[in-house]
């Protein structure tokens, strides 16, 4: 099933679509954070952060296009969120 099939049956309180779309996007987002973030244990908070956030904010969510730009955009705002601020020089 595709990502916005799951976006349907979520916005109708499908809980199993859910748990699917997490699983499907999991792997890709922690890979993300991986990337971006100062350490492996602040990645997977990222992660996870990423997805209640996702959760919290899904009724805002307007489709305009990838569901999965969606994720990294709050992915990407988690990950800055989270690292320390730079020093200056």
């Amino acid at each position: 099933m595709d990502a916005d099939r799951w976006i349907e049956r979520i916005a109708q309180s499908d809980e199993r679509a859910l748990d699917k779309l997490v699983e499907a996007f999991y792997p890709e987002i922690l890979r993300y954070c991986l990337w971006h973030a100062p350490n492996p244990a602040l990645a997977e908070d990222a992660a996870q952060e990423t997805f209640l956030k996702a959760i919290h904010y899904f009724d805002r969510y307007v489709h305009r296009g990838k569901f999965k730009a969606f994720l990294y955009q709050i992915a990407a705002n988690t990950c800055i969120d989270i690292s320390p601020p730079a020093t200056p020089l």
